[in-house]
């Protein structure tokens, strides 16, 4: 008990009395030793896998460069890095539900962007986004093993909608549009040029039940 006092203070992590039932004294050195291991396992491990995440994201905050118009792959860099930084972290193929309205011009055209940027699938963060283009009137069916959403710019009079059907299924909403970040119907806005910019409104966040890591939102603007 003195030892997990004096590593953890009051705070003693239930899954280090889980992983420990039966070890007997702990004043013993191999108890010691054992419960020392289990600590690295359990409370260096993730955070390791966590920091190579935050370097990356890190990288790309420093990133500058001429405006353009169009989406690129620099902004699917920013969207890979923060769909790793979930709590609930996605791994290995997953599905991005581009939101779009066939009848809007500027939202048709970034959900092409989309696709031709992602083609078949894009590797970043340990993730590959594989992009599943989602008319906004085909919501119901189109969200099905979709694993985020990104919403495409145009669809202010559909963003309600959109943001009830994802926080229904409890998937993140992301936009390059901050104006749907700012109406509390996205629950992330970036941008990769002239500079990276990442905004997470946080009511967004908790209506649609979800959360990102704590060294995640250090790094980002909070509303």
């Amino acid at each position: 008990m003195d030892y997990l006092q004096r590593s953890y203070g009051k705070q003693i992590p239930p899954v280090l009395w889980r992983k420990n039932i039966g070890l007997g004294s702990l004043n013993t050195a191999s108890a010691k030793s054992r419960l020392r291991r289990t600590e690295v396992r359990c409370g260096e491990a993730r955070p390791a896998a966590r920091a190579a995440v935050v370097l990356a994201l890190l990288a790309l905050l420093a990133l500058a460069g001429p405006a353009f118009a169009d989406v690129g792959i620099k902004e699917f860099q920013i969207v890979g890095r923060t769909l790793s930084m979930l709590t609930t972290r996605p791994t290995g193929r997953i599905a991005l539900a581009v939101v779009y309205a066939p009848d809007v011009a500027a939202s048709r055209q970034e959900a092409e962007d989309v696709a031709r940027v992602l083609g078949a699938g894009f590797a970043v963060g340990g993730l590959t986004l594989a992009p599943v283009l989602v008319p906004v009137d085909r919501l119901a069916q189109g969200l099905d093993g979709a694993t985020a959403v990104f919403v495409t710019a145009g669809l202010a009079a559909q963003q309600d909608t959109v943001f009830q059907a994802a926080g229904a299924r409890a998937l993140p909403t992301l936009t390059l549009d901050f104006t749907c970040v700012r109406a509390g119907k996205c629950v992330l806005a970036l941008k990769a040029e002239p500079q990276v910019e990442i905004v997470l409104n946080r009511r967004a966040a908790e209506q649609a039940r979800v959360s990102f890591a704590s060294a995640f939102r250090m790094l980002v603007s909070e509303m």
